[in-house]
This record gives structure tokens, sequence and C-alpha cells, in this order.
């Protein structure tokens, strides 16, 4: 059976379930020891929130959606809520929040670099 033919016929999850799924990893990766079932009532918002913004990404980035334009612009607003988040955090989380957003934002310049390029380069083969 071919890549293709498995996409093809592998079930459809709901975008409730992706989004779970996605906030669930999230979540876990930066609570190390902690369940997500166990999370408060705030930390399912926000990171419910985060997965939204990261499917959004990862579709654009897969073809399914909006342009590198769009997914960083994405990117920037998943750094800003970091950081926004980070001036109500304890120290040690505030910590974490500004080094993800830092990277979050990193992911923002390369996609609007990518971007830069891949004009530079249809601009090119268009002459």
């Amino acid at each position: 059976m071919s890549d293709e033919t498995a996409a093809d016929t592998a079930p459809e999850i709901s975008h409730g379930e992706r989004r779970d799924r996605l906030a669930q990893g999230i979540y876990e990766y930066w609570n190390p020891g902690s369940s997500w079932a166990d999370a408060h009532a705030d930390d399912l918002l926000a990171y419910r929130a985060d997965a939204d913004a990261a499917m959004t990404v990862a579709d654009a980035l897969a073809g399914k959606g909006m342009a590198p334009r769009a997914a960083a612009d994405i990117y920037r607003e998943v750094a800003a809520r970091l950081t926004l988040f980070s001036e109500f955090s304890t120290p040690e989380w505030a910590r974490y929040c500004r080094l993800a957003a830092s990277k979050v934002d990193e992911w923002a310049t390369q996609t609007d670099t990518a971007a830069d390029t891949g004009l530079r380069e249809a601009e090119v083969q268009s002459s």
C-alpha cells in the first residue's frame, strides 16, 4: 500500500481530538512529570489555543492552509502570547515562557526568510 493510499484510507480525526492531542503533547513537554488529565482549567484553555495555532501553521507548511506570511504571523502571535504569559507567571515559569517565545519568534523569522527566498526564486523563474 502506498503512502498516499494509506493517508487516503486513514480515519479522519475531529478537529477537537487533533487539538487536544497536540495540546497534551505541548503541555506534557513543558511540564515534565505532569499529566494532561490533571491540568488546571486555565492550562487546558491556554494549551488548546496554542495547539490551534500550531495546527494552523502545520497545515500551512503541509500546503493545506495559508501562505508562509500568514504562518509567520501566527508564530509571532504565539510568541507574543508566551511573552505576555511570562509577565504573570512565577519567575521560573516566566523564564521558560521567554525562552519558548524566543524560539517561536525565530521560527517566524525563518518562515519570513523562506517566503522571501521563494518570492525571489519565483521572480527569477518568471523572467
